[in-house]
């Protein structure tokens, strides 16, 4: 079955960090308390993505997945055609993440930005918690991810642009951050790459037999 292994870097208030291996397998997204799903290669912990050139839409996105001693909470960045469903969306999870159980309790106050060509801020709402994880309590069944859009902005792509959202907890101090390059297709025409050649043996001219 396709599969995303997870290694999450979990850090408490102390900023002690444990790194569980958490193994996702389906991902469910919460739209306004409507579940669809999100196919689990759309979900990778990439440096980078290729897009169409054109304007397109960027997503951060807050996900929960299964762990022991309760869900683990991090973020995610989607990128996805101007228009496009959620669905069709390519999201980099953050590495960094944090305890649910350890946030849900001042979530209106942290602070969540979008940065790329501008800085935009945005305020949380306990109304953006997914009905299945709106307690300390809240768990999850194993091996699945749940998705949410927390905040979403128009971008227009063209060349390469590096865009970044950041989650900090002003209660603890903590901060998530995830940032992806994004590569605009069709500006690179191939007139700039060298001739092909052997991948190994002599790097020069040689006859050919075939």
């Amino acid at each position: 079955m396709s599969h995303l292994l997870l290694r999450p870097h979990v850090a408490n208030a102390n900023r002690d960090i444990t790194s569980p291996d958490v193994l996702i397998d389906r991902v469910w997204v919460d739209q306004n308390g409507s579940k669809t799903y999100l196919p689990i290669q759309r979900l990778s912990q990439k440096d980078g993505l290729q897009m169409p050139a054109g304007p397109m839409t960027v997503t951060a996105a807050g996900l929960w997945t299964a762990a022991g001693g309760g869900p683990v909470f991090t973020i995610a960045v989607g990128l996805r055609p101007h228009g496009a469903p959620l669905q069709m969306a390519d999201f980099i999870v953050s590495r960094g993440a944090w305890r649910w159980r350890n946030v849900i309790e001042h979530w209106s106050s942290c602070r969540l930005s979008v940065v790329g060509t501008q800085t935009e801020q945005f305020t949380l709402s306990t109304e953006q918690i997914p009905a299945a994880i709106d307690e300390p309590s809240s768990t999850l069944p194993r091996s699945v991810a749940l998705l949410t859009e927390l905040a979403e902005r128009s971008f227009d792509g063209t060349g390469t642009h590096r865009i970044e959202i950041r989650l900090s907890d002003p209660a603890t101090g903590l901060e998530l951050t995830q940032g992806v390059m994004v590569h605009t297709l069709g500006d690179d025409d191939g007139s700039d790459r060298l001739a092909p050649r052997y991948a190994v043996g002599p790097a020069v001219e040689v006859e050919h037999y075939i």
